[in-house]
Formats: C-alpha cells, structure tokens, sequence
C-alpha cells in the first residue's frame, strides 16, 4: 500500500468521490491505498471548495460596495 498519493491521484480521487460519487473504498482500491488517505484528501478538497465560495462572495461583495 501507498503512504502517500501524488497531486495528480489526489486530483483523481478527490473529482471521483465528490463530483462523481464513487465510494472511498472504490477509489482506494484502485490507487493502492488505504480508506483513511483517501478520506484525508476528500475532507481536505471539500473544505477547500466551501472556502472558495465564502471567498468568492465576499471578492464580490468588496467589488460591488466600491
């Protein structure tokens, strides 16, 4: 099993579970790892995707009140 998966399995995994839909256990599977670091790098890209909208709404915000 991989410790670690590179940006481009991260990307890969990350679109295949929460764009998608694909089960963790499935996308673990393919790319020979465990669950766990496949729910790391699903948690972490969902997060990510909320911040950016927050961000985006309040760039919009800022650009409107000028």
């Amino acid at each position: 099993m991989k410790p670690h998966l590179d940006p481009d399995e991260v990307l890969r995994a990350a679109v295949a579970h929460l764009i998608d839909g694909v089960e963790q256990q499935v996308i673990a599977g393919l790319l020979g790892t465990n669950i766990g670091r496949i729910n790391e790098v699903c948690t972490a890209m969902d997060f990510a995707r909320h911040n950016v909208k927050d961000v985006y709404r309040l760039a919009l915000k800022k650009r409107e009140g000028e």
